[in-house]
């Protein structure tokens, strides 16, 4: 868990998750001149500011239970689009733990 209860996955899970080619949804909560510079493959860019519409916009019928992941550069801004999905009802919600800079192992 990291803060307020927000669950996090680490990057190795996370690898091993798209590895295995499970369902999940990876969306990335930052600016999309950060997401042109460093993604993860067959991640949605979603900046956190436009979040709430975009998602209500294409995911307004998924299920509940559908596991998504959630990731920025450090955590912080994913760790904001969890506390707003669990509102909506979302169960199966994870957090990025350190961001796309851990996943990557970047210095940024």
């Amino acid at each position: 868990m990291f803060g307020f209860g927000v669950k996090t996955i680490d990057s190795d899970e996370l690898r091993k998750k798209i590895a295995n080619n499970e369902k999940m949804i990876i969306i990335d909560v930052c600016e999309p001149y950060e997401f042109e510079e460093y993604n993860i493959e067959n991640a949605i860019n979603m900046p956190l500011m436009d979040f709430p519409n975009l998602f209500n916009e294409q995911f307004s019928n998924i299920d509940k239970n559908d596991l998504i992941i959630l990731y920025c550069a450090h955590g912080i801004r994913s760790s904001r689009a969890f506390s707003y999905l669990k509102k909506l009802g979302y169960a199966n919600i994870y957090s990025l733990k350190g961001g796309i800079a851990a996943y990557l192992d970047l210095d940024i």
